[in-house]
């Protein structure tokens, strides 16, 4: 069967073509995010450093802009409808892929709480709307891994700018750009002027004097910012799920807080890093739970935890433990009962003897590891189970140092 013809009014992407984070031309989802205010110049000017003067081009395969109710009618009158500047930039540079890119933008307005669009960021709250549609714009754009998103921050108030580069600070990812726009002083907001067109024309100058200007001295150049990337710092719910932009701010703080463990027996949880976690009923295994199940803080995955943490406390570094330590393994089973009962102890008692399987160990350390993974993101390195020893004598043990824990509630 032959291939579909590609589509005309896309941007090319050069045939096999390896995905390579140091060249972000080389993802086939390439997205130009702008923030804009009053001044939708601010888009042209940026395509056409990315598309035309950069070498070697991004050209993006759409476009996304945040911005306010009044800036998104400025966008529709004079970049996608009204005066059409968009098509204007494709058709006086043809052949570099900005065809059709009008119609592949979407435009996110900042809105309060009752959805009302905001005609302005100028107070505490709409701050704080501006911060949480950034996040949710950036992470849901990064989160595909075929994309890579150039970020201006060169439009709107300077909260919106700095709001928008935190944003790819916190989610950003090695393809990512984040960069401002630069023109000469007399070309800025000027009414007639978008980008640099092929053949230079002569505008006058918004000052007073209306000094003749020559749009090929307008100097515009596209200034790369150098940014943090924490993204691997950020646990996986969070990149995953929604989070406001202060709460994401703050999971990311925690990485930095010393360890505290908190196994609390009495009311069946784990408090780790300053997150709860919260025992559940042990379900059977079906293959609609066998994904979600080892992300469960069971009652037996609960007893473990505590017997490793237990022996940390009052052992330290010989606090490793193995298949052959029946005594711990009894001790184990003394957990489990005080959450489970009588009835379930002797059942597994029966499991475990005369030794555990070879597997046991390792099952519980492994879902303890990827529930704290899962939870903590890089701060789950101290409060993993770690493995050590050859493979017919492993030993494990909590990696949470014996000051950093507590326990309560234990028999």
């Amino acid at each position: 069967m032959a291939e579909p013809a590609p589509d005309p009014q896309l941007p090319p992407r050069p045939a096999a073509t390896p995905l390579d984070p140091t060249r972000p031309d080389s993802f086939p989802r390439r997205v130009l995010l702008c923030v804009v205010g009053l001044t939708p110049q601010v888009v042209t000017e940026t395509l056409w450093a990315l598309a035309v003067d950069a070498q070697p081009p991004f050209v993006p395969t759409e476009l996304s802009i945040v911005t306010t109710s009044e800036g998104a009618d400025r966008v529709d009158l004079v970049l996608t409808s009204g005066k059409q500047k968009l098509d204007a930039l494709a058709a006086d540079y043809p052949g570099r892929g900005l065809e059709g890119l009008a119609r592949r933008t979407t435009v996110h307005v900042v809105r309060d709480e009752a959805g009302a669009a905001l005609a302005d960021i100028a107070s505490l709250e709409a701050n704080t709307a501006l911060a949480d549609l950034l996040v949710e714009v950036v992470r849901n754009l990064t989160d595909d891994t075929t994309s890579a998103v150039h970020l201006s921050i060169a439009g709107g108030r300077k909260t919106m700018g700095f709001l928008a580069g935190y944003a790819l600070s916190l989610y950003g990812r090695p393809q990512d750009r984040l960069s401002h726009v630069l023109v000469d002083p007399a070309f800025e907001q000027h009414a007639d002027f978008f980008y640099p067109p092929p053949e230079p024309v002569v505008l006058l100058s918004q000052s007073k004097d209306q000094k003749p200007i020559r749009t090929d001295r307008c100097g515009l150049v596209l200034a790369d910012i150098p940014f943090v990337r924490l993204r691997e710092g950020l646990p996986g719910d969070l990149l995953e799920g929604r989070a406001s932009f202060a709460a994401t701010v703050a999971s990311l703080q925690e990485r930095f807080r010393p360890p505290e463990l908190v196994i609390d027996l009495e009311r069946r949880s784990v408090r780790a890093h300053g997150r709860e976690l919260r025992c559940t009923p042990e379900l059977r295994r079906t293959r609609e739970l066998r994904c979600t199940r080892e992300l469960r803080c069971t009652p037996m995955t609960l007893a473990f935890w505590a017997w490793l943490a237990e022996r940390r406390c009052s052992l330290g570094a010989a606090a490793a433990v193995g298949r052959e330590d029946l005594s711990g393994i009894h001790r184990f089973l003394d957990l489990y009962t005080a959450l489970v009962g009588f009835d379930r102890r002797e059942r597994a008692e029966k499991a475990l003897k005369p030794r555990p399987a070879k597997n046991w160990f390792s099952e519980r350390a492994s879902r303890i590891n990827k529930l704290v993974a899962r939870a903590l993101g890089p701060a789950a390195v101290h409060y993993r189970i770690e493995a050590s020893g050859r493979r017919s004598e492993t030993v494990w043990t909590l990696a949470t140092p014996p000051e950093a824990i507590r326990l309560i509630g234990l028999p």
